[in-house]
C-alpha cells in the first residue's frame, strides 16, 4: 500500500489503520503514488481527500480524473487533531517560525494568528517534524500529530491547535481498475462517486442535477475543477448517496441517462462510508 510523506505523516497512520498487515511504502509526492497504483508497483494508494475545516485536496482531485484506469474502492474519515510540536526543552514563547502542510496551516490558522507566528510550507506534518528535530532549533515549531512527536523524539507545546475540534480528514483508497469493469450496482445508502464534464452551454448542468433528483439520489456534494488544457471550462465531481430503496440496477441506469446529456461521464466508484 502506496503513501505520500514519511513515517508518522497522516497518511501513513490512515493507511496503517486500514491496512494493519500491508507493507506500507512512501512516495515523495502524491503522483508517484498514483504512479505506483498505475503501474502495479502497489496495490492500493491511501491519500487525503477532503478535510471538514480546510475543504478539499483539489491536487487529488485533478489526478483522478488525469489517471482514467484508477478507481475508488473505499473512503473512511478520521478525526485529525493537530498538535505543535518542538525540540526537547523548547517552550512556546520561545518559538517564532511554525512550519507544516499547508492544510495543517490552513486548518490551525485561528492559533497561529494568535500567537503572531509566522509560518512556512512544507511538503507534509511528518516531514516538518522530522525536519525540526534535525534542526534542533527551539524557535521553529511543526504542526503534526502527537504520534509523529513521539516518532521524532519531539515535545508537545500546545495540543490541538486546529481551530475546529471536530476536525475530521476523509481519505480514500485507489486501486487500478481490472480489464473487465464490473457493473455499476450499488445497496440502498451506499455512496457513488463520479466526474462528467458537459458542454458549456445554459442549461446543461442545471439538466444534470435535475436528473440525480429525479432518480431519488441525494447529491451530498458538488465540486467544480479546470478541465486540463481548456481554458475556463470545467469538470465536475458528485457525490451521491443511493436511495433508500434503491434497485440493484439504479445506478446503472442513472449513468446511462446522464450519458445521454453530459459529454463525458466516469464512475470513480461506490463504497460503503
Amino acid at each position: 500500500a502506496a503513501y505520500q510523506g514519511v513515517e508518522g505523516a497522516w497518511s501513513h497512520i490512515a493507511l496503517r489503520r486500514m491496512f494493519p498487515f500491508a507493507r506500507a511504502t512512501a512516495f515523495a509526492t502524491w503522483p508517484e503514488v498514483f504512479d505506483a497504483v498505475q503501474n502495479g508497483d502497489a496495490q492500493f494508494g491511501v491519500l487525503p481527500f477532503e478535510n471538514s475545516n480546510a475543504g478539499d485536496v483539489s491536487a487529488v482531485l485533478d489526478l483522478l480524473y488525469t489517471h482514467p484506469d484508477i478507481i475508488v474502492t473505499h473512503m473512511q474519515d478520521m478525526p485529525i487533531q493537530q498538535d505543535l510540536l518542538g525540540v526537547k526543552g523548547a517552550k512556546l514563547s520561545n518559538v517564532r517560525t511554525v512550519i507544516s502542510h499547508p492544510q495543517a496551516l490552513a486548518q490551525s490558522s485561528v492559533f497561529l494568528q494568535q500567537h503572531g507566528f509566522a509560518t512556512q510550507s512544507w511538503i507534509n506534518t511528518a516531514d516538518a517534524a522530522k525536519h525540526i528535530a534535525e534542526l534542533n532549533d527551539p524557535t521553529v515549531a511543526a504542526i503534526a500529530s502527537a504520534e509523529t512527536a513521539e516518532l521524532y523524539g519531539l515535545d508537545i507545546l500546545a495540543e490541538g491547535v486546529n481551530a475546529d475540534g471536530d476536525n475530521t480528514t476523509r481519505f480514500i483508497v485507489i486501486e487500478k481498475e481490472g480489464a473487465q469493469r464490473q457493473p455499476i450496482a450499488a445497496a440502498p445508502g451506499q455512496r457513488l462517486s463520479m466526474l462528467f464534464t458537459v458542454d458549456h452551454k445554459p442549461g446543461r448542468l442545471a439538466r444534470v442535477i435535475q436528473i440525480i433528483g429525479e432518480r431519488g439520489f441525494n447529491m451530498e456534494t458538488i465540486k467544480s475543477r479546470p478541465l486540463p488544457h481548456v481554458q475556463f471550462e470545467y469538470y465536475f465531481y458528485v457525490q451521491l448517496v443511493c436511495p433508500a430503496n434503491a434497485a440493484t440496477d439504479d445506478c446503472a441506469k442513472l449513468v446511462h441517462e446522464l450519458e445521454n446529456v453530459c459529454r463525458t461521464v466516469r464512475i470513480l466508484g461506490v463504497f460503503d462510508l
